[in-house]
């Protein structure tokens, strides 16, 4: 079998492959990877998003450059791959924005030392909650994924 570039490589089935067969086409790979062709980003792409909370979060994402296509789905057209990156961010900010009073941000051992208990064990619930939830992969409508409206100040355990 050979690669696209000519490259023999050894069958995985042959009983006869040997560390130096594999070793030969890794430094032939390795070295003739300058050589090979780099995969055009796409352009013109269409990027989707849905979010159970995105209906809440309609001023973010617009202003991010999503544009709102159902009560809680948006798109964003790209002409160029790398203009996806911020709206990508701006869909995950979007996206745990539930979270962000529960959330600290302690970012050493110290610092989440010094963190209210309650709180922590607040955001601990609420994130074995979403954990132990089966989500769907597109949401039409809004849900309450966190249980937030039904119990808008989880305990522990809850």
């Amino acid at each position: 079998m050979r690669t696209s570039s000519g490259i023999r490589i050894p069958s995985a089935s042959s009983a006869c492959i040997q560390s130096p067969a594999i070793r030969s086409f890794a430094h032939a790979a390795l070295r003739d990877v300058a050589d090979a062709p780099t995969p055009a980003p796409p352009a013109d792409t269409v990027l989707a998003a849905s979010l159970p909370n995105g209906a809440d979060q309609s001023e973010s994402m617009v202003a991010a450059g999503w544009r709102r296509t159902g009560e809680v789905e948006y798109a964003a057209d790209l002409a160029e791959w790398a203009d996806a990156r911020p709206l990508i961010a701006a869909a995950m900010n979007a996206a745990i924005a539930p979270l962000a009073p529960y959330f600290d941000g302690a970012t050493s051992a110290a610092a989440a030392a010094a963190l209210d208990p309650a709180r922590v064990a607040t955001f601990s619930t609420l994130m074995e909650r979403w954990c132990g939830t089966i989500h769907p992969e597109w949401y039409t409508s809004a849900a309450d994924e966190l249980g937030l409206l039904t119990d808008p100040e989880p305990a522990p355990g809850r």
